[in-house]
Formats: C-alpha cells, structure tokens, sequence
C-alpha cells in the first residue's frame, strides 16, 4: 500500500473521529503527518485512542532517518513511535538495532532497549540507549568492540558511554578486556571519530645502532580542542627517550608542541648532557584577511633529529625559528617576518626583520594591460660556524607591466619589468651600492582538442578527447649593474643573473569520459609534456646552445595500473642525465600489489626500488621491499614483512637491512594492531631511522 494513500486515509479517518477537536489543531496534526512516509503489510487505524498500527515490514521515514521493525504503534496526539520485534533505527551508515525502540517524531529523541549498534568500525551492546535531536547517543552499561564475533577477541565495557557523530567517545569507569581477561582501567576514556588512529602503540624491536628496544606511546584528548601523544622509548645503546606531542585546534587559531628528550647519551668526547629537540608552531587567524604563523625550534645538537626523527630530517633537516605575518588585500598582500638563530651550529640567515608588499597583476582601466609591484625592505644578518658574521640592509623594488590578449586560437603576452635592489654593505669595501636590472620576454600559445564517440568496458571508457597546448616563449634580462662577486648573497633576491633564451613547450592530455551516479566524469588516461631551451650565444650553457630536453609521461589507463616517467636527455651527449621511472599495479581482488621505481641522476644516483605485497598462505600476507645501488652494486636496503590476519587484529614481523659506505645495520621489530585503525599508530620512519618510508 503506498505512503500517500495511507496518509490521504488517516488524514481522513483523524477528521470523521475527532470533529470536536479545533480545526487548527487538526490541521497541525495533518501537517506532521505528512512529512512521514509509512509502508507496511498490513495497518489498523483506532479512531478512540488516536494510534495507527502497523504489522509485517512495518517501515517509516522521516527527516533522513528510517524506522524499521515487525510492528510499529503511532500515537499521533502524543506524536511518538514505538517500535517492536527486530526493531532498527537507520541513519546513513549507522545502524541501531534493539528489541523495543521509543521515537519522538517533534523532538527527533530516540529511546532503545537491549540494543546492537553498529558504527562502523564498532559493534556496541547495551541495555538502553538515548537519541537526542542533535544526535547525540547517550548508551547505558555497555561493551563495544571492532570485532564482530558474538565472542570477541577483545572489548571495553563502561557503565555510560556518550557518542558525538564524527567528533568523539566519551566513556566512564572504563575496564579493557583481552577475551575474559581484563587487562586496563579508565576513569574517563575519550576517542576521537576524527582519523582511525589507534589509541596505543608498542613496538618492540632490535637494531644495529640502537641494540634491544621498546617504542610506546599513549594518545589522549582533553575536551574538544586539545589532543596530543605521551611517548615513552628504551633503546638498550641510547637510554630512556621520553616525550610529548600536544595539539590544540580550533577556529581562529591552532598550534603544536612537540618536544622529545634522551636520558644521558654521549653525544661525542666532550658532552654526555642529555640530548633533545623542543618545537613549538601555531597558527594564527586574527581576522579573515590577517593571519600568522609562529615557529620555534630549540635543539640540543645538530644531530639529534637526524638519529632519532629521520622523516622530519629528510625534508627539514635544519628547522628555522620565526614570525611571520600577513595580511591580504583584494589585489595585493603585505607580510612582515622576523627570522633570528636559535641554534649556533646551524648556518642560518637572520631576517631583523623583512617587510614585503606583493601585488597581483591589476589592469590598467579597460585596456589589455597588467601591472605588477613587488617591494621588499630587509634588514640580514649571517654568523656561519666560525664565528664569520655579514650583515646589509637591503631595498628592492620590483615593476613589471604585461600586456594580454587573444589573437584568434592564438594568445599573444608580451611583458616587460625593471628591478631595482639598494645595499647598505658591499663585499669590496664600499658602504653601500644599487643594483639594477631590465628584463622582458613574450609568450605565445594556443590550444585545440579533438573528441572521439568511443567506448571500451575494459578501460571504463565512454568518450575520449584529447587537448594539446604548444607554446613558445622568450625571456630576457640584462647583466645586473652589480654582480654577485660584490655583494654578499643571502637569499635568491641577491642571485639575480643574466638571462637570454627561448623556451619551446608542448603538452598533450589524453582523457576519458565516465558515467558516476548519472553525472558525467573526466578522468586523465594519458599526459604528456616536453620542453627544451635554446640559448642564442650560449648563455649559462658555455659553448652550448640548446639545454636538455625534458619529458614527463603520466599514463593511468585503470585504477589499478600505473606508469609514470620523468626525464631529461642530453642532445648534445646522446645520453639521459636523469630518469624517474614509476609503475605500480593492484589486481581486482587486492591480493596481489607492485611498485618499481627506477631513480637515476647522471654521476651521483641510480637506484631501483621495489615493492611487492601479495598472500603467501591463508590469512598470511608478505610484503617485500628492497632498494638497489647500481653504482655501489648493493643493496642499500632490505625489508621484509610478513602479516598474520587474526581477524580483528592484524600481526606483523619485519626485518630490516639498511648498508651504505659506514657499514650495515639489522633491524628487527614487531607489530599489532587492530585491523579497525590500520593507520600507522607509530610513525616508523620517525623512530626506526627511515627503514620504512611511507
């Protein structure tokens, strides 16, 4: 029977029953009664107690929410719902089963009885549970898990358990059990709904440089804002590692600490105080137009990251303490930064301070011509590791004006600009001098495309249509009025040089059309982009006119295959001064995973990297990974792991080789985590010196 006839009736039924009640009060009854869509195999309407009962697939939706279950009794003049026998609530991806369920269709409050909910990853049982309007689910004596079993593996149990939907779990007086063991106790225990993090982290292990040692760590979040993470090593050669991560977030402003300490290690002959690392940054959003970002980093030697953070190393290896603020304007945007060293080891530029104003490319009234200004006042300062000092105020302005339009298929940009850079100090004894430079150059480009009416299943192809944009350009910039041999360079401000060559560029894209949800997609099949330059009297080339010609290949046909390839040969040589070669493959049925990577740079690098996960044996998986020199005829890293699937738990042992021209290091750790937060709980290649690399 469909909701609008059924409605249509009890609309009609409620007004031959209840002539006495005021018409308005019949009309606000009719009026909620058709916000609800209410299906079932079989419905009794009582006139004298105003209930509707429904029997058999009983089904009602109202307001995103669905109502499920064997019988459902509507009292319309208290406007609740109580549903029983194999009863669920269904909202999005969430579902709440109990045997009985109380609905308050104005207040939107759901009341359960012995329920089963399941968020996913969570499989929650209680005695009784409460809905509020805003969805908040307040659970009574209660024990939830990730594992699905009637018997699980593990589980909590709490006397009151409160869900905020994708924000966070608050539970009180909190037992962890392992089976029928129980094994940990929380006054108070909160998660975060936010990433699928674990709670905890243990990570036992052995390796060459650090002997025997122990990774732990404990998250933990203090109301809404802050959160953050207690660690707690023992490495048998470096001692006791203890520290904190803390974050706080919230609308107009966010920061980080993070701090980590080793207890007494000898760093070289002449120190054995303890060695640590401090890191305080925030963010600052004092107005939508002004913002700022504070960075301060305190280290106790120039090593310390290196040997105990080596991710952070690898992209940051000397971290900068600063103040920096903006403020941005409609066309335009005004910064200030003060940049001072805060460790002495480090060769860092002072910034005492920098002002900058940076425009954007404004028109000049209705005609096909930009404007741009860059200015900069800058007050450096340099100590290097000897004691060396520099200093110089620095003044530089920066004009240009660009001229654009479109000439058929065809746009036309020519530009032309001035810079002018004034300095306090001059490395040839003088007080002060001025640098100035012309520059100018001119673009030219098109782009056109071509579609084909083609389908391929095998690839998911609907439609293709390729796009190529050819473009040529020329740039040029005078000698500067001072060379860098007279002034002392600080920054790439200070590197200016002469410039004359053309640039010859083409880029192709290959793409598909697919159908998702009745809406059309494009996705990128091919992409391809080459360039070169050609120097007229061989300008930064020496005797050579024509630089290296650079290619880039981007090739992903399906979602599980993968090819990408970048570049540059030498015409001159007749060899490749670099290649980036990337493949990668997954089969349909996610058992079997490869990556190749072939990195070579001309005289310095030229590795391959491989990485192969697949299923060895029922619920065993390997995942293989090695690196190999060419030139040393090595491998400078070797890794291999093997997970157990323990159904709600997954286990992994992993050993690791690492060699270069000091020798090799061995490593050796364990792993489990629960399958439900599979994101790395420990950041390995923060603590196991870069074995593994995400």
């Amino acid at each position: 029977m469909k909701a609008l006839f059924l409605l249509c009736f009890f609309s009609s039924m409620h007004v031959l029953c209840f002539q006495s009640l005021a018409f308005c009060e019949e009309k606000q009854v009719q009026s909620w009664l058709s916000m609800i869509n209410y299906t079932a195999d079989k419905i009794n309407f009582s006139g004298q107690d105003n209930l509707v009962v429904g029997e058999g697939n009983v089904s009602i939706k109202h307001g995103g929410i669905t109502l499920e279950a064997d019988k459902v009794t509507v009292d319309l003049e208290k406007k609740q719902a109580v549903a029983e026998g194999n009863a669920k609530v269904i909202e999005g991806t969430r579902v709440i089963s109990g045997t009985k369920i109380l609905y308050d269709f104005t207040t939107k409050k759901t009341t359960f009885e012995s329920i089963h909910l399941e968020a996913t990853p969570w499989f929650i049982f209680a005695d009784s549970v409460e809905r509020d309007l805003e969805g908040v689910i307040s659970i009574h004596d209660t024990s939830c898990s990730t594992c699905d079993y009637a018997q699980p593996h593990w589980r909590f149990e709490t006397k009151e358990l409160v869900i905020y939907p994708k924000d966070r779990i608050v539970a009180k007086d909190v037992v962890a059990y392992i089976g029928k063991i129980p094994v940990f106790y929380w006054p108070q225990y909160t998660h975060s709904l936010k990433n699928k993090k674990g709670k905890s982290f243990f990570v036992p292990g052995r390796s060459s440089q650090w002997g025997p040692y122990f990774l732990s760590g404990y998250r933990y979040q203090c109301g809404d804002d802050h959160h953050g993470t207690f660690r707690l090593d023992y490495r048998q050669k470096k001692g006791w590692g203890y520290g904190v991560d803390h974050e706080y977030l919230s609308k107009q402003w966010e920061w980080l600490l993070r701090a980590y300490m080793v207890n007494g290690e000898k760093v070289n002959d002449l120190t054995d105080d303890d060695r640590y690392r401090l890191k305080w940054v925030g963010r600052f959003q004092n107005s939508p137009n002004l913002w700022s970002v504070i960075e301060w980093n305190k280290l106790s030697d120039r090593n310390i990251i290196k040997d105990y953070i080596q991710k952070e190393y690898e992209t940051n290896p000397e971290p900068e303490s600063y103040t920096y603020v903006q403020y941005d304007m409609d066309n335009a945007a005004a910064s200030f930064l003060i940049k001072r060293s805060v460790n002495a080891f480090f060769d860092e530029i002072e910034y005492i301070p920098q002002v900058k104003y940076d425009s954007n490319y404004v028109s000049i009234k209705d005609l096909p011509l930009y404007w741009k200004t860059d200015i900069e006042c800058a007050s450096l300062k340099r100590k290097d590791q000897l004691g060396e000092q520099s200093e110089t105020n620095r003044v530089n302005f920066n004009l240009n004006l660009s001229y654009g339009k479109k000439y058929g298929i065809f746009s036309f940009n020519p530009y032309v600009g001035v810079s002018q850079t004034y300095y306090t100090h001059l490395l040839d004894g003088e007080e002060s001098g001025f640098r100035g430079a012309f520059s100018g150059g001119v673009k030219l480009s098109t782009k056109f495309h071509k579609k084909w009416d083609v389908k391929n299943e095998l690839f998911d192809i609907e439609g293709l249509r390729v796009i190529h944009e050819p473009m040529l350009s020329y740039r040029y910039r005078s000698s500067p009025t001072l060379s860098t041999e007279k002034i002392r360079v600080f920054d790439t401000t200070d590197e200016l040089c002469q410039e004359n060559f053309f640039e010859v560029r083409w880029e192709s894209r290959l793409q598909k059309r697919q159908t998702r949800e009745d809406e059309n997609v494009i996705k990128s099949l091919l992409e391809y982009r080459v360039y070169t330059e050609y120097h007229p009297e061989g300008t930064g080339l020496e005797s050579e006119d024509f630089s290296d010609v650079f290619q880039e290949w981007e090739f992903y046909p399906t979602d599980s295959f993968g090819l990408y390839l970048d570049t540059a040969f030498d015409t001159y040589d007749n060899c490749f001064t670099k290649v980036e070669a990337d493949f990668s493959f997954r089969n349909k049925k996610e058992d079997f995973r490869l990556q190749l990577g072939h990195h070579y740079l001309l005289g310095t690098n030229d590795k391959l990297v491989t990485e192969v996960e697949f299923s060895l044996f029922d619920q065993i998986t390997c995942l293989l990974r090695n690196d190999y020199d060419f030139i040393e005829d090595y491998f400078s890293r070797e890794e291999y792991t093997f997970f157990k699937d323990l159904h709600c738990w997954r286990l992994a042992f992993t050993y690791a080789k690492k060699k270069d021209k000091e020798g090799s290091e061995d490593e050796f750790w364990i792993t489990c985590q629960l399958k439900a937060f599979q994101e790395d709980a420990y950041d390995f290649t923060d603590a196991i010196q870069g074995f593994l690399k995400s």
